[in-house]
């Protein structure tokens, strides 16, 4: 085939991939580039402002200008995946999240894993907080999804973690993206029984005997689990996600259940082994010491030129907004936007930034169909965990993280020196069909309301959790041959457990966390 000049670039020729910067427009040494799945760009570039000059001359035409500013900014749309968002969600929370023990988290490079016996994981450096007791997952490319197993020994020597376990398929040589996590826990025999309190009507985990401390399991008031195994014998009697209002020595306390609540006392539990998953929670923090504020480069590959491949830059960009599309019979995806201080362009002949190339681990999108397990907004009731809902099923939802953020501009200097971060905001709309007017008295009365939305999928699963907000518009909606509807607005506050919203992302969930 004769080597033809080329005229035009085909957009399905790109790429795009991010890295964390260790300063505003500087990388680390080796920065790790992670690849992002865009379905499109809303922005990406930099856009220049210039100043003609104008005089006063007998020929009355303008003079050329000057360049005076820039605007850089990246905007893209993907689809939500398990993980696509999860290590970007850091930034749009300000913060490292609350992740849990594993060769892989979302605030850290991965730690990858040498080998897996059938009682063995070796991992090639040190991981830290793997305790036996432990419920550990394994992916691993064709055996993904495997586990989990009871930790029973960790030990670490010449800074390599190798944990023990049971009942393991060995592989020799895992692949590069092969990670296993800590994705909960489980309670002996005898040492917890599930309980109903009537007196200030909470679900609760409590220990009625043995040494389990729950305060050491490295949970947080706030942070969403799932009770229970697959098997009977891991479970009570009843089962499902659940969100923790209080941790105390001797007992997990809830606030937000997804079972049908019923005055029990478990006793069956006594020869059972309790099984209770955790999950990766991305919060907003409270505490300033806790708060994380993170720029990227983000760079995108144009196809090659007669040199070869050519290379665009965003530099210094900051999270300006995440927003989380849910509509029916369709994909969940997120809208995100950065401001940033410049943009840089590399030709054919020019050298691409240095780094390694991480991978994104493949995995289907949410849809909002057969993978919606739970939309849940309700008056808060302190008096119960059994909240009851203002709506049974939504047309729309759009959940909007917003930084609020800024470029500070300078004398001397082209473009932003830096971003500057407004109010942490959370926000969003939604559709709903009206059942009775609930919704529209909580809109008058400025009442306190509570959003939560689980995704369950392949044994993975994510919630994200509005613990307060207030509803706006709420006016009803009433058009020929079409069901009633209700618009609603909300803006969530801080709430009581010190945030205002938080995504969080299940390594691993039981087959029955889908019924």
């Amino acid at each position: 085939m004769a080597d033809c000049k080329t005229y035009v670039l085909d957009s399905n020729a790109t790429g795009l991939r991010y890295t964390v910067e260790k300063c505003p427009g500087e990388l680390e040494a080796n920065p790790v580039w992670f690849a992002a799945e865009p379905n499109s760009y809303s922005d990406f570039g930099a856009k220049l402002t210039t100043q003609t000059r104008n005089v006063i001359s007998e020929s009355s035409q303008l003079q050329k200008g000057v360049i005076t500013d820039l605007e850089a900014s990246c905007g893209f749309n993907q689809d939500l995946t398990h993980d696509n968002f999860q290590r970007l969600s850091l930034g749009f929370f300000r913060t490292n999240g609350r992740t849990k023990p594993g060769s892989s988290r979302p605030d850290a490079s991965q730690i990858s894993i040498s080998s897996i016996t059938a009682t063995e994981i070796k991992f090639a450096g040190t991981v830290a907080g793997i305790k036996i007791g432990h419920l550990i997952h394994i992916e691993d490319g064709a055996n993904d999804d495997r586990g989990p197993f009871i930790v029973t020994g960790v030990a670490t020597t010449g800074g390599v973690t190798t944990v023990t376990t049971s009942g393991m398929n060995p592989v020799a040589s895992p692949t590069a993206d092969a990670r296993a996590s800590v994705v909960g826990i489980f309670f002996a025999p005898g040492t917890t029984n599930l309980s109903f309190n009537v007196e200030n009507g909470a679900s609760q985990i409590f220990r009625k005997s043995g040494s389990d401390n729950f305060t050491q399991l490295g949970l947080s008031e706030g942070e969403w689990v799932y009770v229970g195994g697959d098997h009977e014998d891991n479970r009570y009697k009843v089962h499902g996600f659940a969100r923790i209002d209080r941790i105390y020595n001797n007992a997990l306390r809830f606030d937000k259940i997804s079972w049908v609540k019923a005055a029990h006392d478990d006793t069956s539990v006594d020869a059972k082994t309790i099984y209770l998953f955790w999950a990766d929670c991305i919060v907003n923090e409270k505490n300033p010491t806790k708060v994380v504020k993170r720029t990227y480069q983000f760079e995108r590959s144009l196809g090659k030129d007669v040199d070869g491949q050519m290379y665009e830059y965003i530099i210094g960009a900051v999270p300006n907004e995440a927003k989380i599309a849910i509509a029916q019979a369709d994909k969940v995806n997120v809208d995100m936007s950065f401001t940033a201080q410049d943009a840089e362009y590399v030709n054919g002949k020019q050298t691409r930034k240095p780094g390694t190339q991480g991978v994104i681990k493949a995995g289907d999108t949410y849809n909002t169909s057969s993978d919606m397990t739970r939309i849940k907004l309700a008056l808060v009731d302190n008096k119960t965990d059994d909240i009851k809902p203002l709506f049974a099923f939504a047309t729309t939802l759009d959940i909007s993280i917003k930084n609020n953020t800024s470029p500070a501009k300078a004398i001397g200097k082209i473009g932003a020196i830096d971003s500057v971060y407004g109010s942490f905001e959370v926000g969003g709309s939604g559709t709903f069909y009206f059942a009775d007017v609930e919704a529209t008295r909580a809109v008058r009365n400025n009442a306190t309301v509570t959003l939560d939305i689980v995704m369950t999928k392949a044994q993975k699963g994510v919630v994200i959790d509005i613990p307060e907000l207030t509803l706006g518009d709420g006016k009803i909606t009433i058009e020929k041959d079409q069901p009633i509807t209700v618009p609603l607005e909300f803006n969530a506050f801080e709430s009581k457990f010190g945030s205002t919203a938080s995504i969080s992302f299940f390594r691993y969930l039981p087959k029955i966390a889908r019924s």
